[in-house]
């Protein structure tokens, strides 16, 4: 009986946690691309409509870049999954992340315009296309730096001791918010450019 209110305990504090934070990462979205003033007084944690749409769009996105690692893995599952590191099992991992970071990364745009309701609605094409000029550097700043900052930290830090699992959640914590920042800043840049185009075109 004890173990069954401590699971339900754990299970609505982990509810909890994650709306507060998927919550946090709107506002900051919020906050770089429209501005403090955006969040209408309520800090860095928005609880909004977008909050909803963030996270419709972040479970569609995580199933579909989910999708691409399948394949990969099953042909390359004894050499992806070695207890060691080595050369065969990080070229292993390449050929099964390098093409989902890809695929997250073009499709990363449709996260900042979820939070802050950049348009009625958002459609997969529309994210896909939006990126297709800035893939590359989408790729690398989106996709690649999350990936090599996971390979370096496992290659690393393999030990169970507390102080290094802490010393690794403060580090992501780091790259989490500049990604956060990164993400904003580009779909600020992107759409602007955008706009500018289709304007001159109008003209």
């Amino acid at each position: 009986m004890n173990n069954s209110r401590v699971e339900v305990g754990m299970m609505v504090l982990s509810v909890a946690l994650y709306s507060f934070a998927m919550a946090s990462v709107v506002g900051c979205h919020r906050i770089f691309i429209l501005g403090p003033h955006s969040i209408e007084g309520r800090r860095i944690v928005w609880f909004g409509s977008s909050i909803w749409r963030y996270f419709g769009w972040s479970l569609g996105i995580g199933i579909l870049v989910s999708l691409t690692v399948i394949p990969g893995a099953l042909l390359l599952g004894p050499e992806l999954f070695e207890e060691t590191t080595s050369v065969r099992s990080m070229l292993a991992g390449a050929v099964v992340f390098l093409p989902a970071a890809y695929v997250g990364a073009r499709l990363s745009l449709l996260l900042p315009a979820a939070a802050i309701d950049y348009m009625p609605e958002l459609q997969i094409e529309w994210g896909w296309d939006l990126s297709k000029t800035s893939e590359w550097q989408l790729f690398f700043l989106v996709g690649l730096i999350p990936l090599a900052t996971d390979t370096i930290l496992d290659s690393l830090f393999t030990s169970d001791y507390i102080v290094v699992d802490i010393f690794v959640r403060i580090v992501w914590v780091y790259v989490a918010i500049a990604e956060l920042a990164i993400l904003s800043f580009s779909f600020d840049f992107i759409t602007q450019q955008e706009v500018g185009e289709n304007e001159g075109n109008a003209n």
